[in-house]
């Protein structure tokens, strides 16, 4: 059996300000834009459709998922955020979601903030979950700050996951210093 999706994530600690979070298919942020390609065709035989300072990379097989896209955003020739799009099975949305998760608090801990809201007239676990986040009556996300402790405005990086209206889910990991100096540019 092929191991999940983020077991593709290097066993690190923590991450902290002197080492860079690991994202998908071990490529970890900071990685320059090169580097990226080389190890996409390393690994997965694939070269990059790209747009602007973007690295998209379409219909992989990561793990035991099939994901619909990655992409790895550039600034500066480095990696400063990347994130994947999966698409569960149908009516698995629930169970690849909280797998997931449960994959990611074994490398990173328990997530700083959940978000599991259903609005009326939906209620959490009454079978209609796909009906409410067609309707963005359904919210559901993860997040992961580090250092440990911190919060989105003060944190160095970060992991964001959610449920999408189309079913799909992704996986975001932000180096959030990186994203604000691309953003000032």
């Amino acid at each position: 059996m092929k191991p999940p999706v983020i077991l593709l994530l290097a066993a690190l600690p923590l991450p902290t300000l002197a080492q860079e979070l690991t994202t998908i298919a071990d490529i970890a942020l900071g990685t320059k834009q090169d580097r990226v390609i080389q190890l996409m065709i390393k690994k997965h035989d694939q070269l990059p459709r790209k747009l602007k300072s973007t690295l998209v990379y379409n219909n992989l097989e990561l793990g035991q998922y099939r994901v619909k896209y990655a992409a790895f955003y550039l600034h500066q020739d480095k990696v400063y955020q990347a994130d994947a799009m999966v698409r569960p099975e149908k009516k698995k949305t629930l169970e690849t979601y909280a797998t997931i998760v449960e994959e990611l608090k074994k490398q990173y801990g328990a997530p700083s903030m959940t978000v599991d809201e259903f609005e009326l007239p939906y209620m959490k676990g009454d079978g209609h979950h796909e009906k409410a986040f067609h309707e963005y009556k359904a919210t559901l996300q993860d997040l992961w700050f580090f250092p440990p402790g911190s919060d989105h405005n003060n944190c160095a990086y970060s992991i964001r996951m959610e449920v999408h209206r189309d079913l799909s889910i992704t996986i975001t990991y932000t180096d959030e210093r990186a994203l604000q100096r691309a953003r000032q540019e």
